[in-house]
């Protein structure tokens, strides 16, 4: 899959990758992720790094979707108040869950979630810390 520049960006920051993450998880430098996302640089993204992307989006997306799928479920057709987690760090985050994930991806799910309760008219939704949480 080939992804233009502003693409790959796109889709990263949308699934909650940091350039970070994603010359870690491929091997490479930070300045080199940077060079893909940058049309003054001929370097284009490569074919490892545009499939590592389009696996973590179909990833995003299909916990988005059951997600939504699992409130709209419990609103039952009535409009409800929607409590979403919200962490600030990777420590909180595995303070508070065993999942493994990166909490920036998760954080990203989370938003896209809110964005999709509020505009399908689910419910309005609440973020809240861990430590907040009713």
């Amino acid at each position: 899959m080939k992804m233009s520049e502003a693409q790959f960006k796109a889709i990263r920051e949308r699934v909650g990758l940091s350039q970070k993450a994603v010359a870690e998880r491929l091997g490479n430098t930070v300045d080199m992720v940077k060079k893909w996302e940058n049309p003054k640089y001929t370097y284009q993204p490569p074919a490892d790094a545009c499939d590592l992307l389009a696996q973590a989006l179909d990833a995003h997306v299909g916990s988005v979707r059951r997600q939504v799928a699992e409130i709209r479920d419990k609103a039952d057709g009535r409009p409800i108040e929607v409590e979403l987690v919200y962490f600030r760090s990777q420590p909180q985050h595995d303070a508070y869950t065993s999942d493994g994930m990166d909490w920036e991806v998760v954080n990203a799910r989370t938003r896209e979630v809110a964005v999709l309760v509020e505009q399908l008219g689910i419910g309005t939704v609440v973020f809240r810390y861990p430590e907040n949480l009713q």
